[in-house]
């Protein structure tokens, strides 16, 4: 297994983030679904031997940030894009909607789609 990626931030605190992954261990999964429910471990965190990918982040101001990913798989012509919004509501607490759509051929000519949709409350604290 090997990663190189790099980020930037510039001065508008516009960021961006490009990966490169390489990971050697083979899985056995037929669709999106076998490897998204199944348990996840340092060895099969990604579809394919080879995976590229991209994301650019932004805090509209400072209580809402968006950003939006993208990964391609290329050896089963694949894809996952990813918009997340959010929001701050309080010092300690945020509420966020990441979606997910990941496209890709499993078994050649035969085209597998998976799309989800989170909301997610985070409350943060710290003890004192």
């Amino acid at each position: 297994m090997m990663s190189l990626s790099g980020d930037y931030t510039f001065k508008n605190s516009l960021s961006i983030r490009a990966e490169f992954l390489y990971n050697g261990f083979s899985q056995n999964i037929s669709d999106f679904s076998d490897y998204y429910f199944q348990t996840l471990s340092v060895k099969n965190i990604s579809f394919t031997d080879y995976s590229v990918f991209a994301q650019v982040s932004y805090p509209f101001n400072p209580l809402f940030n968006g950003s939006f990913s993208t990964m391609l798989f290329p050896s089963m012509n694949g894809y996952y894009v990813g918009p997340d919004i959010s929001l701050s509501l309080t010092d300690n607490m945020d509420i966020s909607f990441i979606l997910q759509h990941f496209n890709g051929e499993f078994t050649e000519g035969t085209r597998e789609k998976m799309t989800l949709a989170f909301l997610r409350l985070k409350w943060s604290f710290a003890k004192e």
